[in-house]
Formats: structure tokens, C-alpha cells, sequence
């Protein structure tokens, strides 16, 4: 994981000019994968930056915009398809800090590719998550990444049905 460019540990949070992604309001992306795209932004600075303990941060946001027991579940499998995707990638992964009201105006390509896939398969569009998931896996094989966001569709649906979405 790296930050973007705009993104600094030790000197405080500065932005690079333009901030390096695209505005998150040009994506067909709904509130509840813009939850899981602030979720994600979470666990990446937990990785990039450990002693951050954004980890417990992902769990919580998770927890009280998701509801319990649904929240830290979907938090669960958002990690899960963040390792099954760092596994194949070879590359480091662009993301903006979730701790900055601007950034979170924003998404990066990876960003975009990661929250698409899922948000491709809500739609049952597998062109469209075979794209996405291709594109972030850097052509590598993207199937285990591919089935730890099913799973996290599954628990969206779950989730969805009984609806908790709505509130």
C-alpha cells in the first residue's frame, strides 16, 4: 500500500496539486460502496502506516455507519478481499487519506478498480468485474480476489435485505 502523493507520515497531511484521483461524485458508486471505499482507505493506511492503528478505525466506522452484527462482518470481508488482492499485485496501490474531508471528495484509479469490482458485481455485470479486478490485479490472476468480493456481495445482499441499507 502507499498514499498518494498528497499523503505524509511524519510532516502532517499536505495535497499534492490536483490531488491525484478523480471526483467520487463522476462514479455510479451508492453511499453503501462509498462506506466500503472509507472502510478500505482504513485498512490501507493500517498497512501503510501500522502504527496508525487505523485498522480499529475501519472497524468502527464500519460498525456504526453498517450496524451491528453487519458492520464488523463487512468490515471482515473488505479485509479479506484487500489481502487476497495484495497477494497477486505487484505493484504498490494509490489511496487517499480517510482522515481528510478533501481527499475523501476523490478516489484514485485503484480505488476506482477495487470499489468497481464489487460494485460490478451487485449489478451482475461480469464483464465489468472481470475488467475492474483484471486492471487492479495487474493482469495476475485475479480469482481469489474475485471470490473474497463475492463473499463481501453476499453479506451486502444479507445485509440489504433484512433493510439496514435504509437507515
Amino acid at each position: 500500500m502507499k498514499a498518494s502523493k498528497g499523503s505524509s507520515r511524519r510532516m502532517g497531511h499536505k495535497h499534492s496539486s490536483p490531488i491525484n484521483g478523480t471526483d467520487v461524485d463522476q462514479t455510479p458508486f451508492d453511499e453503501f460502496e462509498r462506506d466500503i471505499l472509507q472502510i478500505a482507505r482504513l485498512f490501507f493506511k493500517a498497512f501503510d502506516n501500522p502504527e496508525s492503528y487505523a485498522w480499529v478505525n475501519a472497524f468502527y466506522f464500519a460498525e456504526l455507519r453498517l450496524q451491528a452484527p453487519y458492520g464488523a462482518t463487512i468490515a471482515n470481508a473488505v479485509l479479506m478481499s484487500i489481502n487476497a488482492m495484495r497477494i497477486v499485485r505487484s505493484s504498490g496501490f494509490n489511496y487517499l487519506d480517510p482522515n481528510c474531508q478533501t481527499c475523501k471528495k476523490h478516489i484514485t484509479a485503484e480505488e476506482r478498480y477495487f470499489i468497481g469490482t464489487l460494485h460490478n458485481i451487485r449489478l451482475k455485470n461480469r464483464s465489468g468485474v472481470k475488467m475492474s479486478a483484471m486492471l487492479l490485479c495487474q493482469g495476475s490472476d485475479d480469482t481469489s480476489f474475485t471470490e473474497a468480493m463475492g463473499r463481501l456481495a453476499v453479506i451486502t445482499r444479507d445485509y440489504e435485505s433484512n433493510d439496514l441499507g435504509s437507515g
